[in-house]
């Protein structure tokens, strides 16, 4: 069984494979549940936790890589792009569906936190200094995001690059989030601001 595993491995590395392969093997290799419907490029750089569960999104293991821990679940038409950095999810973490996650300046997710549908995390920004070169040829600057333990995001929510989030907090649906959030706070609004203190 190892042989024939290391086989389509090695055929998987050479040129692209059909999908289904590729989540066979996952799923046998990291003992997990892996869609047949999944798009995943640059398989040999995604670590599984056993236990996890893969949707029919695309992930893009790019850079340094994608590491998903224990028991987390990715919902349908999410996309985890490491874009030439690093995606880090811990164990037990639920990511919903349609979630965007660009991971160029590095993206660590915490155990036991949620990412709602369609909430989107971007770990690096645009440059547009100069008006007399166009926008996308100015390059970007990537600082990362880091989401701690047990935190909650909203539907719709936008964390942008830099940004920190704090053990515990919950971050409103549909707000945009351009500055760190402490530990055990509620935020909320466009951008977001600070509505409530959890241990008050």
């Amino acid at each position: 069984m190892r042989k024939i595993i290391k086989s389509l491995i090695d055929l998987i590395r050479r040129t692209p494979a059909p999908d289904f392969i590729i989540a066979i093997i996952l799923s046998i290799r990291w003992q997990c549940r892996v869609a047949f419907g999944a798009r995943i490029y640059y398989p040999w750089n995604l670590t599984l936790g056993k236990g996890v569960r893969i949707g029919r999104c695309t992930i893009i293991a790019t850079g340094q890589g994608i590491s998903i821990g224990d028991f987390v679940g990715v919902g349908d038409g999410t996309l985890l792009d490491a874009h030439h950095g690093k995606i880090n999810i811990h164990q037990h973490t639920a990511i919903g569906p349609y979630v965007v996650v660009y991971g160029e300046g590095g993206v660590t997710i915490g155990k036991y936190s949620m990412l709602a549908a369609h909430a989107v995390v971007v770990a690096s920004n645009h440059v547009y200094d100069s008006i007399d070169m166009p926008i996308k040829l100015q390059g970007t600057t990537a600082e990362g995001v880091s989401i701690a333990d047990d935190v909650w995001i909203g539907t719709h929510a936008v964390i942008q690059d830099g940004v920190s989030i704090g053990k515990g907090s919950i971050v409103g649906s549909g707000a945009v989030v351009r500055v760190d959030i402490p530990e055990y706070m509620v935020a909320a609004g466009v951008p977001a601001r600070i509505i409530k203190n959890r241990i008050v």
